[in-house]
C-alpha cells in the first residue's frame, strides 16, 4: 500500500490487522477517527489530497505524499475497527477520536482534540501547553504555573486503556457516550460539536 491519491470526496479501502495500530504522522487539516464494526481501515478525504499509507507488521502508517505545500485546508476521515491503537502525531488543525476504545497517543502542535470514548475505565494523561483539558471522566486537573495550561489525568481501578494526549497550542476535550448506542454514534458525536 503506497501513494494514495484521494479526490474530493473520494474513499478507499485497505486491509487491517486484527489488534494493529493505526499510525498517522505529519498530516495536517482537520483529521477524523471513527470506531466501526468493519474489520478493515477507510480513508476519506473531503477535498482532493495525497497520501501514503504503508503496513508494517501489525501497524498501519498513513503520511502525507507530498510536502511543501499548505494542507490547513485538508479533511479526513478515517475509520477504524473500535479497538485499534492509535498513534496520531499531527501537525496543525483539529484531531477528533470518536468511539475507539483502545491505547491512543495523540500529539497535536496546534490544534485541538477531542475525544468521544464509551464509558469505561481509562487511564489518562492529557496536557496542553496554551488551552485547556475538559473532562467527563473522573480525574484531577491542574493548571499551570502561569496559567497558560492545563493537565488532567486519571488512574481509577481497573483502567485497561491508556489515553496519551498532548496539544501545545488548543484545547483537548474528553466527553463520554453511553455504551450500546452502535452505529448512530459517529452522528451523535458530530451533532454535539
Amino acid at each position: 500500500m503506497a501513494g494514495l491519491v484521494l479526490a474530493q470526496d473520494q474513499t478507499q479501502r485497505l486491509d487491517f490487522p486484527a489488534g494493529g495500530v493505526l499510525h498517522v504522522k505529519k498530516l495536517a487539516g482537520e483529521l477524523t477517527i471513527e470506531g466501526w464494526d468493519q474489520p478493515g481501515l477507510e480513508i476519506t478525504a473531503a477535498k482532493s489530497a495525497a497520501v501514503n499509507a504503508e503496513r508494517k507488521g501489525e501497524e498501519v502508517l498513513i503520511t502525507p505524499a507530498s510536502s511543501g505545500h499548505s494542507m490547513m485546508d485538508l479533511e479526513y476521515r478515517i475509520r477504524v475497527p473500535y479497538s485499534a491503537r492509535l498513534v496520531v502525531e499531527h501537525g496543525k488543525g483539529e484531531v477528533h477520536v470518536v468511539n475507539v476504545t483502545g491505547d491512543s497517543r495523540v500529539t497535536v502542535s496546534s490544534g485541538g482534540i477531542t475525544m468521544d470514548l464509551p464509558e469505561g475505565a481509562y487511564a489518562i494523561d492529557a496536557k496542553s501547553s496554551f488551552g485547556g483539558v475538559v473532562s467527563e471522566f473522573d480525574g484531577t486537573g491542574k493548571r499551570a504555573r502561569w496559567l497558560t495550561g492545563h493537565r488532567f489525568s486519571a488512574e481509577p481501578a481497573g483502567s485497561i486503556h491508556k489515553l496519551y494526549l498532548r496539544a501545545g497550542y488548543g484545547d483537548i476535550l474528553l466527553m463520554k457516550v453511553p455504551k450500546g448506542l452502535g452505529p448512530g454514534l459517529e452522528r451523535q458525536a458530530e451533532e454535539r460539536r
